[in-house]
């Protein structure tokens, strides 16, 4: 799908999405005998023996029907075969901004009541509260709510499950927060290139993709040189890097509450090795993307994102062992140890990718790998990121260099790549009939002037 134009479209998207989602739960809340469900988006945290709040990050399964990530306090009363009801919280306070009027594509389907305080929606619900469900954190405005079911997890197993096929709203949702992403990405990499410091990158990013921190999906990873070897990287440094060798940026956007999530990896000099270390993998991970098809194991390609890694250690002679020699002694895993993606939605690490059904069953996580987040099939209307590497991690190059398998291993050439920490690169993509759609792609292509507004 194309960008959308319009306030229609978007609306006709949004009922169709609201329509399946109702479905959805008719048939969760009949099978868990329950006749409604109150949803709560949350509140804001504050620090211990402190006056200062934490950032908000709104329930996902308030997120999942509304596009409202920023709303604390407000509920969703939905009973199936009546029009779902917000109760939208506007505070009466002079101290802080107070939510606008709503506003948006959305508004038709919903029944929409204004309220001041939390304590406020009790007085408007008409409940049997022994047959609601309630779902969402407990605080401290509801601890007297007789409220009988919190976060029943059947219900919350069937929902989960089911969230995993993307409506055809959600998939645009992505694109769009791929979009966004992708103008952020394009300018982190001028920024590094010019020779910014990693502070001064990453507000280059925010800038482009018009986003508080705050409203971050997750930490964004600005690593150059050997800061890419540590996976989870969230530093910045303030100072200006002496040599300019490479650069792993791993930072997402949002939309309408849906999560962008994108890794590129760069090189200062494209004669370097490392250079073309980068551009092998892009292209098996092209590779394993094009060959994707619908119901295909993920634990399957998994293992084959390890197959094409021996062959790489192999092809650039950084193990000297036959590729079936690296595979069976689990080398790869030296050089990638986590997991080859996950769902992505409302969530980063979207929930429900370790469940075998609605039912809350869940596959038994391999041995070889535990570290992966995605064990189901991967079926139509799935979005799922894609996401290989190939590191120099100190830690598990100390294990190897230990091991049996050391005299293998062309460590000279191990020593100059890990100055340049480590390569990883990530897709998102969308599993359809005729194979794999990848937004994130499509995003770098396409991404011009879009209008983030709607």
């Amino acid at each position: 799908m194309d960008i959308i134009q319009g306030q229609h479209d978007w609306q006709s998207l949004y009922k169709e999405h609201v329509a399946v989602l109702m479905e959805r739960l008719q048939q969760s809340l009949l099978e868990n005998e329950f006749d409604s469900v109150l949803i709560y988006s949350g509140t804001s945290s504050v620090a211990f023996r402190d006056d200062n709040p934490y950032p908000f990050k709104a329930n996902p399964h308030f997120k999942h029907w509304l596009p409202l990530p920023e709303q604390p306090g407000c509920m969703l009363w939905i009973t199936p075969e009546k029009k779902p009801k917000l109760f939208y919280l506007q505070p009466k306070d002079f101290w802080h901004a107070v939510p606008p009027e709503p506003e948006g594509f959305w508004l038709n389907e919903w029944d929409i009541n204004i309220v001041h305080s939390v304590s406020e929606i009790r007085q408007q619900l008409a409940i049997d509260w022994n047959t609601m469900a309630f779902i969402g954190e407990t605080t401290e405005e509801l601890f007297d709510w007789p409220i009988q079911h919190i976060n029943p997890n059947s219900l919350l197993a069937h929902l989960e499950y089911n969230r995993a096929y993307k409506t055809a709203y959600e998939q645009q949702c992505l694109r769009m927060a791929n979009r966004r992403a992708v103008k952020g990405h394009n300018a982190a990499y001028q920024a590094w290139h010019s020779g910014k410091t990693e502070l001064e990158t990453h507000c280059a990013y925010l800038m482009a993709c018009q986003l508080r921190e705050s409203q971050l999906p997750y930490d964004s990873i600005v690593a150059f040189n050997d800061h890419s070897a540590i996976l989870h990287y969230d530093h910045y440094l303030t100072s200006a890097t002496t040599e300019m060798k490479s650069f792993l940026l791993d930072a997402g956007a949002v939309y309408n509450g849906y999560i962008a999530d994108i890794t590129r990896t760069h090189c200062a000099g494209e004669s370097h090795v490392f250079s073309e270390l980068i551009q092998a993998l892009d292209l098996a991970q092209q590779k394993l993307i094009s060959e994707i098809e619908p119901g295909m194991s993920f634990v399957y390609l998994h293992e084959r994102m390890h197959e094409a890694i021996a062959i790489l250690l192999n092809q650039f002679e950084i193990v000297n062992l036959p590729v079936e020699q690296i595979i069976n002694n689990e080398i790869t895993h030296v050089f990638f140890p986590h997991g080859l993606g996950h769902l992505i939605g409302v969530q980063t690490h979207d929930i429900g990718g370790w469940q075998k059904d609605t039912n809350g069953t869940m596959f038994e996580s391999p041995s070889k790998h535990p570290f992966l987040r995605l064990l189901r099939p991967l079926d139509i209307g799935v979005a799922t990121t894609i996401e290989p590497g190939i590191y120099f991690i100190p830690m598990l190059l100390k294990t190897l260099r230990e091991s049996e398998h050391a005299k293998w291993v062309n460590w000279s050439l191990i020593d100059t790549l890990c100055g340049f920490g480590g390569i990883r690169i990530e897709d998102t993509v969308i599993i359809n009939h005729q194979g794999t759609e990848n937004i994130t792609r499509d995003a770098f292509t396409l991404v011009s002037e879009i209008d983030f507004s709607l």
